[in-house]
């Protein structure tokens, strides 16, 4: 190509550079969005792992460790109150305190009737 030949060049009008930058940042868009897909996709994902440990975590604490350690003391003959999912025997247990603490105490050192009233019929009912 000579100095003054211009033969194989051609002009472009304004609206084809803005065409072509458009063309640019559509691309740039795409790349943009395809890095916040990627970003909710982990956090929801991360999200959805932890509530699953959370709940596994939930159920071992609540259900299979009172349960094996209902059947650890069952294998040494050693008897107590069946287990409750959830909350145990935490009801029973206030409505006995409740009881103990409404009735008058009696001027005795034999207090272990009234502040560990559950214990005292487990003991009665079952043995030590």
């Amino acid at each position: 190509m000579a100095f003054g030949d211009f033969t194989g060049l051609t002009m472009q009008s304004p609206g084809n550079n803005r065409q072509a930058r458009k063309g640019n940042i559509n691309h740039n868009n795409k790349e943009k969005i395809g890095a916040v897909e990627i970003l909710v996709i982990s956090l929801t994902s991360s999200l959805c792992l932890y509530f699953l440990l959370t709940l596994i975590w939930g159920l071992h604490k609540l259900w299979w460790t009172p349960i094996h350690i209902k059947n650890q003391l069952s294998s040494q003959e050693k008897k107590g109150p069946s287990y409750r999912f959830f909350h145990g025997s935490t009801k029973e247990i206030f409505n006995m305190i409740k009881e103990a603490m409404s009735r008058p105490m009696n001027l005795s050192h034999d207090i272990f009737p009234t502040i560990l009233p559950h214990v005292h019929s487990w003991v009665d009912k079952y043995g030590k």
